[in-house]
């Protein structure tokens, strides 16, 4: 499967905002849930299916976090505000 990844370091209440230019699945997924949806296990995630853009979805707690947007191809930019 073809996807972006972005990877970083977020504190709870931040934002993470994406924007999309087709409809995409945006993931908020812990490292441990990352690693999950590499192998193709099941998979715990923030987000959801977004038929259109700005995309906001708010860190639930501090820790290391990946953003993944599918299916490509997909141009998408992601930011944690």
């Amino acid at each position: 499967m073809t996807y972006l990844h972005w990877d970083f370091r977020a504190s709870a209440g931040s934002v993470v905002e994406a924007t999309i230019n087709r409809t995409a699945n945006v993931l908020l997924l812990t490292d441990a849930e990352y690693a999950n949806f590499q192998q193709g296990n099941a998979y715990r995630y923030h987000g959801g299916h977004y038929l259109t853009s700005l995309i906001r979805i708010a860190v639930p707690y501090n820790a290391s976090w990946h953003v993944v947007i599918f299916p490509g191809p997909v141009t998408a930019s992601v930011r944690v505000i």
